[in-house]
């Protein structure tokens, strides 16, 4: 997260630690993410690829299908040597809308 700009709090951690359980719920192989530029120096980075629950997740297959999907949707901006994440927005995997 971007130091200074994104307040860390116990909702934020809370966030982090649900996506990392709901991600590791599923096979992901991740394709070249695009990059769209926005104000403020700022840009939006969508990482694609492809999605299918492991085996051992209810309701899931021996065989799963693959499917293409968006994986995750970040806004970045640059600060210091790299860029920092402002906000983030998991697309699959049983995501709420």
């Amino acid at each position: 997260m971007a130091p200074g700009l994104v307040e860390l709090t116990p909702e934020l951690d809370r966030k982090i630690q649900n996506v990392s359980v709901q991600l590791r719920s599923y096979e992901i192989e991740k394709q070249k993410a695009t990059e769209k530029d926005l104000p403020n120096n700022q840009k939006e980075v969508t990482i694609p690829g492809r999605v299918r629950p492991r085996p051992q997740t209810p309701g899931a297959s021996e065989e799963g299908e693959w499917v293409q999907t968006d994986i995750l949707t970040a806004t970045m901006v640059e600060r210091g040597p790299g860029w920092r994440i402002l906000d983030f927005q998991i697309k699959c995997c049983g995501a709420q809308p």
